[in-house]
């Protein structure tokens, strides 16, 4: 009864409805932050607040408050296709070795860090040529990972004093990459890579891959209805009522984003899949159910009350289940898992929401015209589904067998698979971070890029010393 009122109410009042959801995803989406910006890329911002991670930062920075670095940026310098090599290894001098093409581009740079005109984050650079012992470190040698790099690879460490996620940090890598670009000389290219750029990348990454998804996912469901209802009208109504539901959570997950909660990157993209996969599938019940209905009874508004009547209760256990699933995810330890739970849950919500009203409305103000240039039918159930469900019907224990064999073994391959939190996996192989990021592990080694420290405490500083030096 619950749901045949509701889908009563939906035909009786549908313009206001229809208005009504169309002004809350307008008004939504202009109020709310974007969600890119009020999301994170920075693992260390979802660790426990007992991760051993966090002991030990809270530890250094009360050990060194005049460490006020909270990001870096590692400039890698490639001179492979450059005249001549970055140090002039035969002059007699370091003043004269660095004294190049290359060095003084170096040079340049460093100065210009350290100007008043550089970006307002950087707080510390240091450089190659600097002296004989940052150059040992910091330009690859016949020594180090690759001898066939030696002298052609240099690194730039730059520190900022905002965190990687910070829009400033942001700013501040656009304006390094403009400098550098200016300045380049010829045959050298530069990367930057490290803790900030990784961050700035994969964020840039995701939104791309978001972008992506929403134009292959609204191609794809056009594409499946209009297959299934041969008619360019029924195709628009899950993808309206989707992409509103779709707006207001998003919206929504930006505020507490922004305000309450820290939510990850990946939650727009999450939310994209989740919602136009379950949306789209609770309208694919009403739409279905409603054709069925109209062709029995060209009453609108009997049609679409039945019809919320019979389908409600189906989509609203199916909801239920996710939305218990993901729920249960707020229990995680992780900061990305048991934040994301509620959002995708929310979105669940809001997606069957849509479907008990937005959808109902629509099919009313709709009525026959939805199936055009056809006209509601009942269809023939096909004989390719005759011939299924009498063999499920007929042999269940040999389809059993048959399902878990095939799907058994891609089971277990995926159980076996190992969880990763590495950034640079994520990430295209030819953007600038994972180039750069690859040319110094190749020369110089990958601890340069993001150097682990290691905070002691309660422990004799003598044997502390003994102990780095013997590392």
């Amino acid at each position: 009864m619950v749901f045949e009122r509701l889908g009563r109410l939906a035909t009786r009042h549908r313009i206001p409805i229809i208005a009504g959801w169309v002004i809350a995803a307008a008004v939504i989406t202009l109020l709310a932050p974007n969600i890119e910006d009020a999301a994170s890329s920075d693992t260390a911002d979802f660790l426990p607040k007992d991760a051993p991670y966090e002991y030990a930062s809270d530890v250094y920075t009360a050990t060194f408050p005049g460490d006020t670095s909270l990001s870096s940026s590692i400039i890698v310098i490639d001179a492979r296709e450059a005249p001549a090599g970055i140090l002039d290894p035969d002059a007699p001098t370091f003043e004269e070795q660095v004294d190049t093409e290359i060095g003084r581009f170096i040079s340049d740079l460093h100065r210009w860090l350290t100007s008043p005109d550089a970006p307002d984050p950087v707080d510390k650079v240091v450089s190659p040529i600097d002296t004989p012992t940052t150059a040992a470190l910091m330009i690859a040698s016949e020594q180090g990972e690759n001898p066939a790099l030696a002298n052609r690879v240099a690194l730039v460490r730059v520190s900022l004093t905002t965190s990687p996620s910070d829009d400033a940090s942001k700013a501040a890598l656009n304006a390094i990459d403009v400098w550098l670009a200016d300045h380049l000389p010829a045959g050298v290219q530069t990367y930057q890579t490290g803790a900030t750029p990784m961050v700035y990348d994969t964020t840039a990454s995701i939104k791309t891959s978001v972008d992506r998804v929403i134009w292959i996912t609204v191609i794809l469901v056009v594409i499946m209805l209009l297959a299934v209802y041969r008619s360019p009208v029924s195709p628009f109504i899950p993808l309206f009522a989707v992409t509103m539901a779709y707006l207001i959570t998003r919206g929504i997950v930006a505020y507490l984003g922004a305000h309450y909660i820290t939510i990850t990157s990946y939650a727009n993209i999450l939310l994209v899949t989740i919602m136009y996969g379950a949306g789209t599938d609770y309208c694919l019940f009403l739409i279905s159910r409603f054709r069925e209905e109209m062709a029995d009874n060209p009453n609108i508004e009997q049609a679409t009350s039945h019809t919320v009547h019979r389908v409600g209760e189906t989509i609203t256990s199916s909801a239920a289940t996710i939305f218990v699933g993901f729920m249960a995810m707020i229990f995680a330890e992780m900061g990305i898992f048991n934040t994301s739970g509620p959002a995708l849950a929310l979105g669940i919500i809001i997606s069957l929401a849509a479907g008990l009203t937005l959808v109902p409305a629509l099919l009313a103000t709709l009525g026959d015209r939805a199936f055009w240039p056809g006209k509601a039918m009942h269809r023939a159930t096909g004989r390719l589904y005759a011939v299924t469900s009498k063999w499920v019907s007929t042999y269940p224990l040999m389809v059993i067998v048959v399902i878990v064999a095939v799907m058994a073994p891609l089971s277990i391959y995926g159980i076996q698979q190992p969880v990763t939190y590495d950034m640079l996996a994520d990430l295209p192989d030819d953007m600038d971070t994972v180039v750069g990021f690859e040319l110094m592990k190749a020369s110089l080694g990958a601890g340069h890029v993001m150097p682990l420290t290691v905070v002691v405490t309660g422990r004799d500083m003598d044997e502390i010393a003994a102990d780095i030096v013997h590392l």
